[in-house]
């Protein structure tokens, strides 16, 4: 896991790994244009990690970085009536709207994130993090 060098607090931790509907969400997409450049796209980030993400972008080289977009989770999870090709009406996720299927919020595995079914076993630092948290009976 990568050094609590933010002094964040054991909480703050937790809720990077296991969603906490009383913390706000964010997710970040960005495009990288360095040697291999693709888009970056995190989903449930909390505030702490959106401010450590503005930090390498704001010292980063000039064009390493394009196009940023930060979107409240709540605010993607909305549903929009969009118009068909073929004249019907259907609705749809505004991160599917946005972000085409592959980040859709009404997927399984979204729902089991904000259900506490889940954890964010995705980013980086989990695996050190659930170890810790056996090692000092955190409640995971």
């Amino acid at each position: 896991m990568k050094k609590n060098t933010m002094n964040y607090t054991k909480d703050e931790i937790r809720d990077m790994y296991v969603y906490n509907p009383d913390v706000k969400y964010y997710f970040l997409s960005v495009m990288y244009c360095g040697k291999a450049p693709a888009w970056i796209r995190k989903p449930f980030l909390t505030e702490n990690e959106i401010q450590e993400f503005l930090k390498i972008y704001c010292n980063s080289k000039k064009k390493e970085f394009s196009s940023l977009e930060i979107f409240n989770e709540a605010l993607l999870r909305e549903k929009i009536t969009v118009l068909k090709k073929d004249g019907g009406y259907i609705d749809i996720g505004l991160r599917h709207w946005i972000f085409d299927d592959r980040y859709t919020s009404d997927d399984d595995y979204y729902s089991d994130i904000i259900s506490g079914k889940e954890p964010m076993s995705w980013k980086v630092g989990y695996e050190e993090w659930l170890e810790l948290s056996k090692e000092t009976k955190l409640e995971v």
